[in-house]
């Protein structure tokens, strides 16, 4: 129930509506990253929180270009050591694309001290 509760106050919080930023974190839980890509893309593109998945095709959710500009700088604000474009997430397939970019993103910032080197 807790879990449930902390998806709507999330729904909230990444749609911009006045919530206070300790209500993300029911029960000392913060959202894991699926949950935050998830609920963004529901809110950018209108759809009802809870219907959009992981193997949801990006470009079905009625996603577009406009969208993807929000979508990357919602997901930038949430995580500040991201590193992330526009053409990124145009490369992918499925919204668990995005999702585990995101995460071998986030996981190389933090092994390399929040720097993204480049090869």
């Amino acid at each position: 129930m807790a879990r449930a509760v902390s998806n709507q106050i999330l729904c909230q919080k990444i749609s911009n509506r006045n919530i206070d930023d300790s209500a993300l974190f029911i029960d000392g839980e913060s959202p894991n990253v699926s949950e935050v890509v998830l609920m963004t893309i529901e809110t950018i593109t209108g759809v009802t929180c809870g219907t959009i998945s992981p193997t949801t095709i990006l470009m079905g959710t009625g996603y577009d270009s406009i969208a993807s500009l929000v979508l990357v700088a919602k997901l930038k604000h949430q995580y500040q050591s991201l590193v992330l474009s526009v053409n990124d997430v145009f490369r992918l397939d499925t919204v668990g694309d995005l999702i585990n970019l995101i995460k071998d993103r986030l996981d190389g910032s933090a092994k390399s001290g929040g720097v993204i080197v480049s090869n």
